[in-house]
């Protein structure tokens, strides 16, 4: 199982003040069609900055890079009375050359009601079910697929919607639908501006933006670069919080947790403090009962940080 990564797109204003219970079937996924280019959606930060996977109206779901296969875009989602629903999910896709093997998947984040948070898999098809496509890929009639997914009676909260690339095939994606009726779509959380891009250690950051709730939950954090260790909140209202930034905060971008709904992420953060960061190389790693997994971790320092005497770490299961 592949973990949700965090990513970047611009964000509409309009969609995040729709708060409404549906008595019907509702599509909950905003932009599905990429009419409005990347809006609503992000890309896997991870990714090179200069890649843009659109193309034509559609989503380029394979970045070139060798053996890359993880996360490509993400949307953040708000979508409760999900228990015992039934979700719909229907996109159209196109390949570019034959290929075996399942390269396409989607994947679902959930809240339950004990506040786990799930991910469970609801569609990767196999590549010789989908049609290859002339170039450009916008020129051929593509392959609607579809599926379906029940979530258990004690789902609370639909939080993203994922698209990963699970295998070596070179796909495109269009008109991404994920309907359910009887279900309420929440507002999503928006960042629009910090009070300043860099800090050292001790400084205070300000986030602005709308829909943060008008007091800090429980599952209300503020994280930068992927992690809410040492961001220290000292005031939270619906349209502005306050953090002072300590140890061991990193460089990276801001995002703002909600009741386990994510903002956009289009805003960073500069560490100027010197300070050294200790990262796995890889944390999807997949052995057998008997083996030994071997991982690899970088230490890098950062703003001339030195060390006469080494650095020391843990690793938690």
């Amino acid at each position: 199982m592949k973990p949700f990564k965090i990513l970047i797109a611009a964000i509409v204003f309009g969609f995040h003040f729709f708060v409404a219970a549906q008595a019907g079937a509702v599509d909950v996924i905003r932009n599905g069609s990429f009419d409005n280019n990347l809006d609503e959606w992000m890309i896997n930060p991870e990714l090179p900055s200069a890649w843009n996977p659109l193309s034509g109206g559609l989503v380029h779901l394979n970045p070139d890079i060798l053996d890359f296969e993880d996360l490509i875009l993400y949307q953040n989602l708000n979508v409760s009375g999900i228990g015992g629903v039934t979700v719909n999910l229907s996109m159209n896709l196109l390949k570019t050359y034959e290929t075996d093997g399942n390269t396409v998947a989607v994947w679902l984040q959930f809240v339950d009601t004990g506040g786990n948070v799930q991910q469970v898999e609801i569609f990767n098809p196999d590549d010789s079910s989908i049609s290859i496509s002339a170039l450009p890929p916008e020129t051929t009639t593509p392959t609607p697929v579809s599926a379906q997914y029940t979530f258990p009676a004690e789902a609370r909260k639909l939080v993203k919607l994922a698209i990963v690339k699970d295998d070596y095939g070179d796909f495109y994606a269009d008109d991404i639908s994920l309907t359910a009726e009887g279900v309420t779509v929440g507002a999503i959380p928006l960042i629009s501006g910090l009070s300043a891009a860099k800090g050292a250690y001790g400084s205070t950051l300000t986030v602005t933006g709308v829909k943060f709730g008008a007091v800090q939950g429980d599952h209300d954090v503020v994280s930068i670069g992927g992690s809410s260790d040492g961001v220290s909140v000292t005031s939270w209202s619906d349209t502005s919080i306050t953090a002072t930034i300590n140890d061991p905060v990193k460089s990276g971008r801001v995002y703002v947790t909600t009741d386990y709904v994510e903002s956009n992420i289009d805003f960073s953060f500069e560490v100027t403090s010197p300070n050294y960061t200790v990262n796995l190389k890889s944390d999807d790693i997949t052995v057998v009962k008997g083996q030994t997994a071997e991982y690899v971790i970088a230490v890098d320092f950062h703003n001339e940080f030195s060390t006469t005497s080494g650095i020391s770490f843990s690793i938690v299961p």
